[in-house]
């Protein structure tokens, strides 16, 4: 009788594993705009992170400097809209 024989399992990438917890989503019946959100949000990690790299590669660190990217960005766009609306301000007539 021949044996039967284990073949090692893929490894899954970041990109695959969000397809499959947005699958997971609609067989819980999650609203479509729930699982869009979702979506939404996995665009902005692939901003930051290649969307082939192994989920395994996903560590606490990973996380953790991800987090302050958002940090540096959201910074980056309260200055900006304190620079505009400073410049705006300058800008207004006198009545």
């Amino acid at each position: 009788m021949k044996k039967l024989k284990m073949s090692a399992t893929k490894t899954l990438t970041f990109q695959e594993g969000c397809e499959k917890y947005l699958e997971y989503c609609r067989q819980r019946n999650l609203r479509e705009g729930t699982i869009n959100h979702y979506r939404q949000s996995y665009t902005q990690f692939y901003k930051f992170f290649d969307p082939d790299t192994p989920i395994e590669e996903f560590d606490e660190d990973a996380y953790k400097n991800y987090v302050l990217h958002l940090k540096a960005i959201r910074k980056n766009i309260l200055q900006s809209l304190h620079r505009c609306s400073d410049t705006q301000a300058d800008a207004a007539p006198e009545f």
